[in-house]
């Protein structure tokens, strides 16, 4: 028995637009906004994930959050992609009927670069800190416990205190360990999924990070290009439904009209 065929889509034109319009800075702001939600889903959810049955576990539930992330990113891409595409066929139906289409409502219209360029221009400012921390980046070390509390009795005895000084001296945070925070949080389940501990893969992690902050705004790109197949899907779904309608209608016509007919007498 042969598969069934698979329908042509269906694309209908529409107005091509530019790739930055009026729209954008609210869009690449919208798009930071996500940035930090999930810089704070990460606090909330990455330390929680990574604890939940042993080691293994925990990578994969880290790596699932991340997919969840993308997706979530991709979906608004595509959500805002096929919405240009929709505003790109009406302003083409306009022309065609030979209403005015103002250069700024064309500019609105689908263009493949439009959802990357709001991505980029959303992670510039997450781009930039994470250059800089890439370029000044220094493999870490084990840094001193804390002490016990007994030994704050001891503050009169300055000859044993001394040995102690790497522990009781507070080294004041530099700028280096601001922006590891900033970037940690950011990607803290990929830190995670390292481990505190894997120094050297922190490090390859910390150097990695202009691309890997990138990543949602891929995913919101692609999502964007995506665009145009979710509206010829739509307009393929419109067809087809009209079609088995039209084959309801016209089998429901048969049957009456064969009822109609006379019986037959022998």
């Amino acid at each position: 028995m042969s598969e069934k065929t698979k329908p042509a889509p269906v694309k209908k034109p529409f107005l091509t637009g530019s790739a930055v319009d009026r729209s954008t800075p609210a869009a690449a702001l919208a798009f930071f906004g996500g940035l930090l939600l999930i810089a704070f889903l990460n606090l909330l959810l990455t330390t929680t994930l990574a604890g939940i049955g042993g080691r293994v576990i925990g990578v994969i539930l880290c790596v699932v959050q991340l997919g969840v992330y993308y997706l979530i990113f991709g979906y608004q891409g595509l959500s805002r992609g096929t919405a240009a595409v929709v505003r790109g066929e009406i302003q083409y139906r306009r022309r065609q009927e030979g209403k005015p289409v103002s250069e700024a409502d064309r500019k609105l219209c689908y263009h493949p670069l439009k959802g990357f360029l709001i991505a980029l221009l959303g992670t510039l400012p997450l781009l930039i800190l994470a250059v800089m921390y890439a370029v000044i980046v220094r493999r870490q070390t084990y840094s001193v416990g804390a002490l016990p509390s007994w030994v704050g009795n001891m503050r009169d005895r300055p000859d044993l205190l001394e040995p102690l000084t790497a522990y009781t001296t507070r080294v004041p945070a530099g700028f280096a360990d601001i922006l590891r925070i900033i970037i940690r949080t950011e990607l803290m389940p990929l830190v995670s999924a390292v481990g505190s501990s894997n120094f050297d893969g922190l490090l390859l992690l910390e150097r990695l990070s202009p691309v890997l902050v990138l990543l949602p705004g891929v995913a919101f790109g692609t999502g964007y290009l995506l665009g145009t197949r979710s509206r010829d899907q739509t307009h393929t779904d419109i067809r087809e439904g009209a079609k088995k309608r039209q084959r309801r209608e016209l089998l429901r016509k048969r049957k009456a009209a064969q009822q109609r007919q006379p019986e037959r007498l022998n």
